[in-house]
């Protein structure tokens, strides 16, 4: 804004537009449904989108042309600071390092903001048969991934089931659960158990186990998973899944001994 005059610059208050309206989707928009909800031409909403999206301000979806808040303006948002994630990092780092190298498995660490999962860190092992690991930023769906399942299930009731009423289920492969019913005991039951698993709902072949990790006030700071072949998963599984709810636990210690808790 022009302070003198009180003029206001109309393309930023249009690219805040665009901001505020997928924020408020958990879906996310397209160039169409932006162009109708601003009353603008799809060229001049096209510009702008482009704009936000070469620096890292949206995603986009290759799968349904949908854009989402991007990693970059996450990460300056009020609701989480750099500071915080690189604390969470260094927080979460030696025990994924140390479960990684331990059964030889990658070791994800996400966090999930506006209904958008971002993967902030991963630990590849130093000798491994298999490599799986998302683009920083990557657009992970809430209803086939572990984190989306943990973060659904973190939610107050009422929340929760609002948010799955809005879900779009959509199949990405055979195992993807699509159906909302069977969803919400998928939900129920992580809720009971504490973690969260798919079986090839992603990507046929690789299955994950996850945790949340859970901080003093009881809001979902982030979460720790394992991506892997699903023969070797169910081999693992047994013993990975209490080293991993035990990292999610100290973690989360660490971060409300900081008063870190008080940044959700």
């Amino acid at each position: 804004m022009n302070q003198e005059n009180g003029k206001t610059i109309q393309s930023v208050e249009r690219a805040l537009s665009i901001i505020q309206c997928i924020d408020q989707s958990a879906n996310g928009l397209t160039l169409t449904e932006l162009s109708e909800m601003l009353n603008l031409n799809v060229g001049t909403v096209r510009g702008l989108v482009m704009t936000l999206l070469n620096n890292g301000y949206l995603i986009k979806s290759e799968k349904n042309n949908r854009f989402f808040l991007g990693y970059e303006f996450l990460m300056k948002a009020n609701r989480v600071s750099e500071g915080y994630v690189r604390y969470l990092r260094t927080c979460a780092f030696p025990y994924m390092d140390r479960i990684a190298a331990k059964h030889q498995m990658n070791i994800w660490l996400q966090i999930v903001l506006h209904n958008r999962i971002y993967t902030v860190d991963v630990v590849e092992p130093t000798q491994t048969f298999y490599t799986y690991s998302p683009k920083m930023g990557a657009d992970i769906p809430l209803h086939a991934s572990v984190s989306g399942k943990l973060y659904v299930a973190s939610l107050a009731e009422a929340e929760r089931n609002l948010l799955v009423s809005a879900l779009d289920l959509r199949a990405i492969v055979p195992n993807t659960i699509t159906d909302r019913a069977v969803f919400r005991q998928e939900i129920e039951k992580i809720v009971r158990q504490g973690y969260a698993t798919v079986n090839e709902e992603t990507d046929i072949g690789m299955s994950a186990v996850g945790v949340p990790i859970i901080t003093a006030r009881q809001h979902l700071a982030g979460t720790l998973s394992t991506v892997a072949p699903t023969p070797l998963l169910r081999m693992k599984q047994e013993d990975v899944l209490p080293e991993l709810l035990a990292a999610c636990q100290a973690i989360a210690a660490h971060l409300s001994q900081q008063e870190v808790d008080s940044l959700f």
